[in-house]
């Protein structure tokens, strides 16, 4: 879109210097002004239709995006058939030359077509959908019950809702109210139901180290790694309850957590965990540094990789990690 405007603007310019140029040499000056002002009007039709062809690439490259993630892509078809319902009386009114989407109808025409000539369609047992919407629903509670106010969260999921995803967000709003002993038997009766739930787990871990209770929490993030390996995110929480806690093991085990967290998905509380934890003066100055540099501190990240490099082993990974930080303009 950008390369598109650049064009357009030289495109305008010259334009406009020709207009310029047909008055100058004594031509029709009412022709030159009338070439001027159709310039711009030029350059906007021009980034319309440009806008237009990538709306349609990016509604053929979501139906592929669909079935390559294994979904039935007609989904897109209801949506477009709802769109057309809301804006057919709009859309008859106005050019489909001065929009920047393609006339609904179009889009609706250009995804049937799409999804007729694709060779495999992917297809679901009833049970397969319930199980999605079963997950989904709890992506949904948990958002909610983390993102929203008591009021929505109760509204949303009031206590005669005895569902998994309302048990889920009623656990997760307690924790947050420090209602902990609530929010465990909560939890406790969705590990009842699913015992091999990592995500379950992992709010147990949560909750009972907002208790206090290091052992307990560890124990649950533990479980909870069991049934889902490699998940930076309960990897991290754990590393934090276990640089807390500094039994004998803990820190080295948190600081391997964090190390492993860090190649799959750089997080910047992985970073200050890490920090935390650790006892070598130049990794906690470079895992410092790269906390700041995630949160787009640059100042403090170079002064943090500055110290790091006085304190490590030059040529190691944190050394020349650090040296980079220092090089950002």
């Amino acid at each position: 879109m950008s390369e598109q405007a650049s064009d357009e603007l030289i495109r305008t310019a010259i334009i406009q210097a020709l207009g310029i140029g047909l008055m100058a040499v004594g031509g029709n000056a009412s022709a030159g002004l009338g070439v001027m002002a159709g310039a711009s009007g030029i350059s906007q039709q021009s980034m319309l239709s440009f806008s237009r062809d990538e709306e349609r690439i990016a509604d053929d490259l979501g139906i592929d995006l669909m079935v390559k993630a294994n979904q039935n892509p007609h989904g897109f078809i209801e949506v477009f058939e709802q769109m057309r319902e809301q804006t057919e009386a709009f859309e008859t009114k106005i050019s489909k030359d001065r929009i920047n989407h393609p006339l609904t109808t179009e889009r609706l025409n250009n995804t049937k077509e799409k999804i007729q000539k694709l060779k495999h369609i992917p297809t679901k047992t009833q049970a397969q959908i319930e199980q999605e919407n079963n997950e989904y629903e709890l992506i949904r509670a948990k958002l909610i019950g983390y993102l929203s106010t008591t009021e929505s969260v109760k509204a949303k999921y009031p206590s005669t809702d005895k569902s998994d995803s309302a048990i889920y967000a009623r656990a997760i709003l307690n924790m947050k109210n420090k209602n902990l002993d609530t929010a465990i038997t909560g939890t406790n009766t969705l590990i009842k139901r699913h015992p091999k739930s990592p995500y379950f787990y992992e709010l147990l871990g949560d909750i009972e180290y907002q208790y206090g209770h290091y052992d307990n929490s560890i124990k649950a993030y533990e479980k909870s790694l069991e049934l889902c390996k490699n998940s930076p995110q309960i990897e991290t929480a754990l590393a934090l309850v276990l640089s807390e806690r500094n039994n004998t093991g803990d820190i080295e085990r948190a600081t391997q957590l964090c190390k492993h967290s860090i190649l799959i998905t750089p997080m910047p509380l992985t970073y200050w965990v890490l920090a935390k934890a650790s006892t070598n003066k130049g990794i906690h100055e470079w895992a410092m540094a790269e906390y700041y540099l995630l949160n787009k501190d640059i100042a403090k990240a170079k002064k943090y990789a500055k110290s790091a490099k006085k304190e490590l082993p030059k040529n190691s990974p944190e050394y020349i990690k650090s040296n980079d930080i220092l090089e950002l303009k």
